[in-house]
Parts: C-alpha cells; structure tokens; sequence
C-alpha cells in the first residue's frame, strides 16, 4: 500500500541496507470519522470517511501489549439480602447493647466487631481498551527533513485534533487510525491519545534533521474473541478451543 509518509526513506539506515520487506514496519492509516453510534457491538458502530493520510516508521526494537479485563462480584438478591441483613443486625445489636450497659453503669462501652461472610462468584464486566505506546526514530540523510522529519510530526499533531464546524458547538472528531504492524498486531480503529516530540540536532535551514517520537494509541472498540480473526485484520488465524 503506497503511503505519504516514509520513515526512513532509505535503506542505508537499515542494518546491512537490507530489503524494507524484512523489516517490521507500523503503518498507520488515518481515516475521517464519518458516524459513531453509542452501541459499540454493532457492527457498523463506526462508519470510517474518507482516507486522510498513510504514514510507515520503522518499527523499534520492543512492542509490549496489554490485555486486560474487568471481573467484579455477582450482585444476586440473595447477597444483597444478606448484606442489609448482617449490617441491619449488627447495628440493632450494638444499639441494644449499649442502651442496657448505660442503664447499669452510665458508660458507653466499645462494641464487639462481628464477621458475616455472602460468598458471590466473580463475573466478567468489561475488557479494558488496549494501549500501546510506540517510541520512534525519526531520521533523515538531509535531502528533505521538512518532508522526512517535521511534516510528518505536524500532520499526526493535527490530525489528533478535532475540527470546529462554523460556530455552534458541534465538533468534527479527530481521525481515527489504523495501526497495522503485521502480523504482531492489529488495531481496526484507535485513537491517537497522546503525541510527545524531542528534536534532535543536527538542523538543517533551521530543520531538524532527528527527531524522537512518542505515540499513544488506544483502542477504541470493546474486545472479542472476534477481534483476533483474520475478518477484523490480522494475518494469522488464532484459533480458541478449536473456534
């Protein structure tokens, strides 16, 4: 798939000058959100525009990737029950208790602490959004920094951002992007949270021509199983139990 931007643009900063294709690239595709519907299950939840801009960089040395999931305990009729109940009895208890020491001797003693124990199994709430945080390099042999280092950097920036409509209150969302570093992983649409930049000298017509670059991503669809299918983009079918 052609791209826009390029990091590195050449070969003599792969090891040996190698075929690109050997390498483990992050290509991000960015795209216009044309609608978003509150029920994320749907299939067409979100329903991406048109294509704002493609960019590849060299992919770094680590990738680390997270997946968590949210499990609470089971909230039956019966646990609730017994939790009024055990706290209903204990303050009856500590009520009683103390009015009667205070008829015998006027003081107020400390009250016994007592245990009860509702027994609930665990159930599954929800799946945390997957997070990545990609730290890059940006060079260039000085042929173009604005091109190689700068714009590129500009553009993401920009595109993190949402747009005004005239002047009411509506906003146009920021992109949406598709993180593609296959066949490690895949993300059909995230949200580029967060962008940090360190230029790095030499400079070029005031250009730098290095740069290291901080993406943030996060996933913006709830998990399933689904979601690690070749249907929704990864290379390599992984198969759970046989499905």
């Amino acid at each position: 798939m052609p791209v826009d931007y390029i990091n590195p643009s050449t070969t003599k900063y792969l090891p040996g000058g190698h075929d690109p294709d050997n390498y483990l690239w992050i290509k991000l595709h960015a795209y216009e959100i044309k609608n978003m519907k509150s029920f994320s299950r749907s299939e067409g939840a979100i329903q991406k525009g048109e294509t704002l801009s493609r960019f590849a960089f060299l992919a770094p040395d680590e990738l680390t990737e997270e997946l968590g999931h949210e499990w609470s305990d089971y909230e039956s009729i019966t646990s609730r029950t017994m939790d009024k109940y055990k706290s209903g009895k204990g303050a009856a208890k500590e009520v009683s208790t103390t009015v009667e020491n205070f008829k015998e001797s006027g003081n107020v003693p400390a009250s016994d602490v007592h245990s009860y124990r509702v027994d609930t199994p665990l159930v599954y709430e929800n799946s945390k959004r997957r997070e990545y945080t990609f730290d890059l390099q940006l060079v260039t042999l000085g042929d173009d920094p604005f091109k190689e280092v700068l714009e590129p950097i500009r553009y993401l920036q920009k595109l993190s951002c949402p747009e005004m409509k005239g002047d009411t209150i509506n906003l146009k969302m920021p992109a949406l992007f598709r993180v593609d570093v296959n066949p490690v992983l895949y993300i059909r649409y995230a949200a580029l949270t967060a962008i940090q930049v360190s230029y790095k000298p030499p400079y070029k017509g005031k250009i730098p021509m290095q740069a290291e670059l901080t993406l943030n991503f996060s996933d913006v669809e709830p998990m399933y199983r689904r979601t690690f299918s070749q249907k929704y983009g990864y290379a390599h079918k992984v198969k759970v139990n046989g499905e």
